[in-house]
């Protein structure tokens, strides 16, 4: 979809889910467990974004003391949620520890009536 078509349907706020999504909250300095769901304005999330000038996996490594291999990962999961984060400009980010396949099927489970 185009930034213009997403932006039609009023979305106010945007789920990032997972591994990756816990880690960023805890590089954005929000203290968590796996349990919870924590709600952050998006301006937040750009603050760390833009503090990278250029987020690469060298400088994830440097400053936040990451193996390779995690910042990696993280690298290219921070620069898709930021293009999402731009693309829809939301009002608020719900970062959770629950994985996409866990919220797909509660999601199935929640939609589907009661057999």
């Amino acid at each position: 979809l185009y930034p213009i078509e997403l932006q039609t349907f009023n979305i106010d706020s945007i789920v990032l889910s997972g591994d990756e999504a816990q880690y960023m909250t805890h590089l954005m300095g929000q203290e968590n467990n796996k349990e919870d769901i924590i709600t952050v304005e998006p301006e937040r999330f750009k603050g760390l974004i833009n503090s990278f000038d250029g987020v690469t996996a060298t400088k994830l490594m440097n400053r936040y003391k990451l193996p390779e291999y995690k910042a990696n990962i993280l690298m290219p999961t921070m620069i898709l949620f930021n293009e999402i984060i731009t693309a829809i400009g939301p009002k608020s980010l719900i970062f959770s520890s629950f994985s996409f396949s866990q919220g797909i099927s509660w999601f199935y489970g929640v939609e589907s009536p009661d057999k």
